[in-house]
Formats: structure tokens, sequence, C-alpha cells
């Protein structure tokens, strides 16, 4: 993760247009050789997002979970979208025909399973590339795991930008613990020189 701040103000236009420009290259680059969702799915799921998003709202994001004024912060604006393409829930076979009316109904339990597995399986790749092209482009939040170094050279073979990687040492952050339903404590983070001096299979926190 950097610790490189950017002092000189960035236009809103000039943030939107890294923020999307970001997560489509994650999503080609990390995703690739995905299958379900495929590359073109993920593509275009995060293409509906941008055009969706209204450019009047820019101004407003302070990062993932926090925006300027009454208006939704950007994780919930991804609740409400992603929930266009989960579709609806089975029925639980006590509901689902006469067979089995004896049955006890299970429908919430049910629901909550495909609710997890659809969101783990398509919702969480298009969170994932959108919230760590916000991280970047914005402000950091949390921030995203699970990508290296290697990662993000192959997503700007041009080389990746300053605005992503800053000019201040990264920091080593290790994970001293993991909380149920909250996710990793972070330990205490030490400099671990600049992005050029890391190797492509060190893991990242974008």
């Amino acid at each position: 993760m950097s610790t490189a701040i950017q002092t000189t103000p960035v236009p809103p236009a000039v943030k939107f247009r890294r923020w999307r420009d970001f997560a489509l290259r994650m999503a080609r680059t990390c995703y690739a050789t995905s299958r379900r969702p495929n590359v073109d799915w993920l593509t275009g799921v995060i293409d509906d997002w941008f055009s969706e998003f209204d450019p009047e709202t820019i101004e407003s994001i302070v990062n993932w979970d926090h925006s300027d004024g009454d208006g939704l912060c950007v994780s919930d604006m991804m609740t409400y979208f992603l929930a266009q393409y989960r579709g609806w829930p089975p029925l639980c076979r006590a509901c689902s025909g006469w067979k089995h009316r004896d049955e006890e109904c299970r429908c919430e339990e049910v629901e909550e399973s495909f609710y997890d597995q659809w969101n783990k399986q398509w919702g969480d790749p298009v969170e994932c590339c959108v919230r760590a092209g916000l991280d970047c482009a914005f402000e950091q939040s949390m921030g995203v795991i699970g990508f290296t170094a290697g990662d993000l050279r192959r997503m700007y073979p041009e080389g990746v930008p300053v605005w992503i990687t800053g000019t201040d040492p990264w920091d080593v952050i290790g994970v001293k613990a993991v909380v149920p339903g909250v996710g990793c404590v972070p330990s205490e983070p030490k400099p671990n020189g600049t992005f050029d001096e890391i190797a492509d299979d060190v893991a990242i926190w974008i």
C-alpha cells in the first residue's frame, strides 16, 4: 500500500476517468481466464456501472464508504446496482411443488444461500475492480487484497502511473488477526521501498 498523498487537487473528471480505466484494466487483466463470470460479462457490467453513474455525484465522493452531503456512498450504490443482475432465488423444496408440501418452509435459508453464492461468484469481481480503482483514483479506504505488483504492471504495460504508485516508499502490512464478518486486522505498517523496487510476485494492498 502506498503512503503517497497527492497534494495537487485533481479535477473530478480526471479522477472519474482514471477510476473507470483502472477498473476495466483490472477486469481484463486479472480476470482474463475467468469463466464464471467471463471477462466479457465482467467488463460489460463494469461498463454499465460507469455509464449509469451520475456525474453530478462525483464531487461528493470521499472514498468507498463515505460521501459528502446526504447522498449514498459508493458501496451502497454498488449494492443497489448489482441487484439488477442478481435475479431471484428459487423456492425451497416445500414451496416449489406438491411433492414436498409436508416439509418445513426453508425459503429464507435458500434465499440467503443464493445471495451469498451469487455475490461471491459474480458480484465480488465487479465490486473488487470498481473499489480498487476508486481507492487509487480518489482516496484509500480499506482497499482490496489478493493481487500482486505484477498484476498492476500487467494492467499498465506502458508503465504504472504515479497516481497509483506514488513516489514514497510502500508499506509492508501484515495481518495480525481475522475478525469473522469484518475482515483482516492489519499490523503496524513498515516502509518497504518504492513500487519500482517491489518484485512482481509480492502481494499488494490496493
